[in-house]
């Protein structure tokens, strides 16, 4: 800091030589003073124009004027000082060996020897320039006057803060210290996200971090994003000086469109870039960014700004809850009160509220009458949380002038309506660009509520609905429902939309999404009365209607859900959601079912919970319902309460925001203690239980599979234990079917919860379980051939040994006693023996005499359609293991069966051999089972144990249906065999190609569908095809584009499956590849678009190559065709082929000087002239598709265009890039008004 200083701003009077002058104490390696200062007195002279130091006579008079030293340089040379000049104007190089300060040296010392070594610096333009490359505030204020860009200084001169004291809690100091430590200005971008609302003081915390800091000289402001996202040229000036010199850009009013945008810009500069904003987006925490936010004034601070403006404790103390933790606005206010101290009668409770936001949006100088007409304007105005400004988007402010003529102040004009707004805008009040919204929240919130207690009993509020209809600004009316309990009469005036008579008479009114949004917010105006108009809705339709209910849906859904929170309501909400369940024609988990399932949940408290009552009080709601004579009712009471027992995970989406800023929604219920919890869970659990005995064998078993859905969580609580096994115990009791299902969830509990039970309660599971399933050979049975559990197999340690023990023993005991098995076939040769396939392959290999065959063979035919291949297949396996002649001997007797259809199928389970292959092939020839059957031997790779010759008569066939389920059977077999010694045999007999191109695929007139797999499959067959025979895949080919893209065809969905096989084509035979597809692109044909998009790739988002950062597209088939052949072809026919082409062709456009052309240039070089080309070639480039901003995605698009059209010399394709450019800035400005909307 300087001891002493004189800088007056006029430079151009007579100052005797001196325009500057500092005395200071500097060391001479002060990091900062590039030789501008040095330590003592320095004197300064500033010349521009043609002033040079090349010139004698032009440096004498810096010195001399009529033969006499200037005043000012004697005292600097008399005080040893340090005479420095700045010529802006001297542009003249430095001559070796001539420096001007020595001879004006020998002048100076004739007037005094001491003068002879005077120190004298010279600043020329170029030094200048220079110099100024260290202070980036002030060289690219300088350098880009346009951008609007200032040094940090300008922060509080111009924005409001010039005068006002910082108050720094401790919040703040954390946020100042982070600033400083985040800032990063040596390697890489640094960019800091710095997010808070309106007027909570977010650029003064930037200030104060930077403005006394080291990086003070290094840091510039910008007011608006705007000013300088499109300012490539600064954004360049700002990346190259950033290389050598640290910079620090602090960008206001900068939202998340404009972040990406500036962050993609810099993302290579070594600088830190801070943004700030006043609304939060998702991305704001995207890892790219470092994001801080500004802690709002605590209430003690906003005191302290109050009375720092002479205001009382008392008086601060009261005022400060309307500030809402913004210092802006409360240096406003403290401001005006300490200008008119008799504005202290805010203490007065009834009139603070009013005074104190005229005095915000007022200063003293505002005409009584002006005062007036400025808060009728703006509490209009808030009754919207934006509303549109600018071009178009003005009839949005427009409307509420005339809402404001026609119910107000007929006498209001235009022009003033205009101006209150233009002021507004300038002191901040209005906020935004094209739209505009108010700002601090509290005012806006302040405003509308004076408009409810003011001006609302001079609308009807249909008529007001009515005249919005249709607009944007009837949601941003919808949106300001939500501050209701800030007014007095606000309740009342909305209430009467809901009313009988009120725009909520029949479901249809929910339909319409602007109405939706609006009841949505009525519902925290009076929950009663919402509640009533849904009542009234519904009770109007028919089942029918309610099932074709569909739009307006969610919107009674939701409300009802919001509804059901307040106690007094519940019931209410709960009847209607049920209706809606009954009704049901959603599929998501929080359509009415699952909403009204949630209601009743026990362990969902507090946020989560969907209901202010207890449980206790909503049982007698649900029992209600589970004694309904509706059995569609009783059975969603009971899955409601298999929801009100899930102890454990429950997952419920929760959006619960304050109505009011005086109030909130009723907080949900929350036991006062753990006891209370398991009283009310023991509650429902019991009653349960108690509805469980009295219950239909429908209704019982639905009540099981509840209980049992919560069995293993009810065995680990130890209140529900004693319980839990006598119901298990019931449960299995005479049910063979719940009884296996009690086994499962025992073994579970002891595989994986033993270790938390104590011994005592672990010995009584294990002891259930084995009374259960150990007590008789038939228990054991059911266990171990009527379970096939995942623990049995890997038993506790891991192994199969458990498992195995128990099969090999019960296996044993039917060997020895046979009779046995005759007891236990009726179930055990049906789908009941879930793991019977081992069991029976033990039963095989033991059964050497035949003495089980004999029984299960007669059992199993005489089951008939309750027959399962499963146990038989199963016993089957161990005798083909066994001996194989013995097993064909059995499957030719079954094969004579009455269930010979099923024949197939127990060979799949069984085993395979050349001379049952033959068997089965002969059976299909006689129509015993369609060819297509064959395709089950995928499974197991048991088609490849097929003789060739076999395999070959199969797929012959097969290819005599006409059916697209057989071929896509054959489709299905050749995949299997694909890698197979079978596959060179079949391609060389043409069953290959023969089914890939069989008509069945390609007949959209065939309306069996084909699988998730088929297009993968098909397309796998013809890519192998293609690698090994050209000519036959060319076949295949030709019939792929002439059906390409037709509705349920094998090539009839875009898939890159497909594709694979059509680039290959194309890139591996162009020629003989463009031949079939010119063949086939005829314009009035849907498959020549399809043809186009397969070649364009069908990915939207890489079509247009000048919206690729780098320039480049992924290698296409189109580059591979021969462009001699494609432009003969066009010349065949100028007048169509050369639009279509334009239209639909792959667009690269390389740059004029860039060799190989890209086919795009080309074409439009030669065709360009026609204008239906360029017209087509436009279509064509914004055929597109992005993620992220619109208006940064078009601005990305604009540069690229900008940098072609730079060195493009073509006339055509000038033409075209001019055409583009324009179109491009009116949609950039399009776009930004929509995302300023949004």
């Amino acid at each position: 800091q300087p001891n002493e200083y004189s800088i007056p701003f006029n430079i151009d009077v007579r100052d005797g030589g001196v325009d500057a002058w500092v005395k200071t104490e500097l060391s001479n390696d002060f990091p900062k003073s590039h030789g501008l200062i040095k330590s003592g007195y320095n004197v300064y002279q500033i010349k521009t124009g043609s002033f040079s130091a090349s010139k004698k006579s032009d440096f004498k008079k810096l010195f001399f004027e009529k033969g006499k030293l200037h005043d000012g340089v004697k005292r600097c040379f008399d005080n040893k000082g340090t005479f420095i000049v700045f010529l802006f104007g001297d542009i003249n190089p430095d001559v070796d060996g001539i420096d001007p300060r020595i001879e004006i040296r020998e002048e100076l010392s004739k007037i005094n020897e001491e003068y002879s070594s005077v120190d004298i610096i010279i600043w020329k333009s170029d030094q200048i320039a220079q110099l100024l490359s260290h202070f980036p505030n002030i060289s690219l204020a300088i350098m880009n006057r346009v951008a609007q860009i200032y040094p940090i200084d300008h922060v509080k001169k111009n924005c409001g803060l010039d005068g006002e004291e910082y108050y720094e809690s401790e919040e703040n100091k954390i946020v100042i210290n982070s600033l400083k430590e985040k800032i990063n200005i040596k390697l890489e971008l640094t960019h800091i996200r710095y997010i808070g609302e309106p007027g909570i003081g977010k650029t003064r915390t930037i200030y104060e971090a930077l403005s006394k800091s080291l990086h003070q000289l290094e840091t510039v402001y910008c007011e608006s994003a705007e000013h300088i996202i499109d300012n490539d040229p600064f954004i360049q000036s700002m990346i190259e000086h950033a290389e050598n010199h640290p910079i620090i850009l602090i960008v206001d009013e900068c939202d998340s469109d404009h972040r990406s945008e500036l962050h993609r810009k810099f993302r290579n500069a070594k600088m830190t870039l801070i943004s700030i904003y006043n609304e939060f987006s998702d991305t704001d925490r995207n890892p790219e960014y470092i994001y801080l936010e500004p802690p709002k004034l605590t209430d003690e601070k906003i005191s302290q700004i109050l009375q720092s403006y002479d205001i009382s404790k008392i008086d601060a103390e009261h005022i400060k809850q309307y500030c809402s933790g913004s210092p802006r606005v409360a240096h406003i206010v403290g401001k005006n009160l300490r200008n008119d101290p008799s504005l202290t009668q805010l203490t007065k409770v009834n009139d603070s509220i009013n005074n104190i936001w005229e005095i915000y949006i007022s200063d003293r100088n505002t005409t009584q009458e002006e005062k007036k007409r400025r808060k009728l304007i703006l509490s209009h105005l808030a009754l919207f949380r934006k509303f549109g400004w600018v071009a178009l988007l003005k009839k949005e402010a427009d409307l509420i002038y005339n809402l404001i003529v026609a119910h107000v102040e007929p006498t209001l004009s235009y022009d003033d309506f205009q101006d209150v707004i233009t002021i507004c805008i300038k002191r901040k009040i209005l906020q935004g660009g094209s739209t505009l919204y108010i700002t601090p929240k509290l005012l806006h919130i302040k405003l509308w509520s004076d408009w409810c207690d003011k001006y609302s009993h001079r609308y009807d509020p249909k008529k007001l609905i009515e005249t919005l209809a249709g607009s944007q600004l009837k949601i941003w009316f919808s949106d300001m429902i939500r501050y209701v309990g800030e007014s007095k009469s606000s309740g009342k005036y909305f209430e009467n939309l809901l009313a009988e008579d009120g725009i909520f008479q029949n479901i249809s009114d929910f339909n319409d999404g602007d109405n939706g949004a609006l009841f949505t917010r009525l519902v925290q105006v009076n929950p009663e009365a919402a509640v009533r108009a849904i009542s009234r809705a519904l009770g109007k339709c028919s089942h029918a209607d309610l099932v074709n209910f569909k739009n307006g849906r969610r919107t009674l859904v939701n409300s009802l859900e919001k509804i059901a929170l307040y106690g007094e309501r519940f019931e209410e909400a709960a009847d209607l959601l049920l209706d809606l369940s009954l009704a049901e024609n959603e599929s998501w988990s929080n359509n009415a079912t699952g909403v009204f399932k949630g209601l009743f949940s026990v362990i969902a408290t507090g946020n989560a919970a969907s209901t202010s009552i207890s449980p206790q009080e909503r049982l007698p709601i649900l029992l209600k319902y589970i004694n309904s004579e509706n059995k569609e009712t009783r059975l969603l009471a009971i899955d409601a309460f298999d929801e009100a027992l899930r102890a454990f995970s429950v997952i419920r989406t929760v959006i619960r925001e304050r109505a009011t800023l005086s109030s909130s929604d009723p907080e949900g219920w929350i036991p006062k203690n753990h006891d209370e919890f398991v009283e009310e869970y023991d509650l429902y659990l019991k009653s349960f239980w108690e509805i469980y005995k009295k219950s239909d064998d429908e209704e019982k078993k639905s009540i099981s599979n509840a209980f049992l859905h919560h069995v293993r969580v009810l065995l680990q609580l130890k209140h529900f234990q004693k319980f839990t096994i006598d119901m298990l115990s019931s449960l299995a009791n005479g049910n063979e079917e719940l009884k296996g299902r009690v086994i499962e969830a025992l073994v579970i509990s002891l595989r994986y919860d033993k270790n938390g039970f104590d011994e005592n309660f672990a010995s009584e599971l294990q002891s259930l379980h084995d009374q259960l399933s150990e007590v008789d050979l038939h228990s054991m049975l059911k266990r171990y051939v009527g379970l096939n559990l995942l623990e049995d197999r890997r038993g506790e340690q891991d192994n199969n040994d458990f498992l195995n023990e128990k099969l090999n023993y019960l296996a044993g005991q039917i060997i020895s006693a046979p009779i046995i098995l005759d007891s236990e076939l009726a179930w055990m040769l049906t789908e009941e023996a879930r793991n019977g396939f081992e069991f029976g392959k033990r039963l095989g290999l033991l059964d050497c005499d035949d003495q089980l065959w004999l029984k299960i063979n007669k059992h199993w035919i005489s089951l008939r359609n309750k027959a399962s291949d499963f146990f038989f297949g199963g016993f089957l396996s161990g005798v083909f293991e066994r001996d194989v002649q013995s097993w064909e001997s059995k499957i030719y007797d079954l094969s004579e069966s009455v269930l010979s259809a099923q024949l197939p199928y127990l060979v799949l389970r069984s085993g395979m051999s050349p001379k049952i292959a033959k068997l089965l092939l002969d059976k299909s020839r006689l129509g015993l089972f369609e060819p297509s059957i064959f395709k089950i031997y995928v499974y197991g790779a048991v088609l490849i144990k097929f003789p060739e010759d076999i395999l070959t008569e199969i797929f012959m066939l097969i290819l005599k249906c006409s059916d697209r389920r057989s071929i896509s059977s054959a489709i299905e077999m050749l995949d299997s065999l694909l890698y197979n010694k079978h596959m060179l045999q079949i391609i060389e007999n043409n069953i290959f190609i023969d089914v890939l191109t069989h008509k069945s695929l390609f007949s959209s007139l065939d309306e069996s569908k084909f699988g998730s797999m088929g297009s993968y499959t098909w397309s796998s067959l013809a890519l192998a095809l293609a690698k090994k025979n050209r000519d036959k895949s060319l076949i295949v080919l030709e019939k792929c584009l002439k059906h390409l893209d037709e509705d349920n065809t094998i090539v009839g969905i875009r898939s890159e499956d497909v594709w694979k096989f059509l680039d290959y084509c194309g890139q591996n035979y162009p020629n003989e590849t463009w031949h079939v597809i010119a063949k086939n692109l005829d314009p009035f044909q849907s498959n020549a678009i399809a043809i186009f998009g397969w070649l364009n790739g069908g990915v939207f988002f890489e079509r247009n190559q000048m919206c690729q950062i780098d320039g480049k597209l992924k290698s296409k088939t189109f580059s591979f065709l021969p462009k001699s052949e494609i432009f003969k072809w066009i010349d065949e026919n100028l007048k169509i082929r050369a639009p279509l082409i334009a239209r639909f062709a792959p667009f690269e456009l390389s740059r004029f000087d860039e060799m190989p052309k890209a086919f795009m240039r080309e074409l439009l070089e030669k065709y360009g002239s026609d204008s239906s080309v360029l017209n087509e070639a436009s279509a064509n480039y914004n055929t597109e598709g992005w993620s992220g901003s619109i208006s940064a995605h078009y601005v990305n698009k604009l540069k690229h265009l900008e940098e072609y059209i730079s060195v493009e010399k073509n006339r055509n394709i000038k033409k075209w890039l001019e055409k583009e450019i324009s179109t491009l800035k009116s949609l950039i400005e399009e776009a930004r008004i929509r995302e300023e909307r949004d």
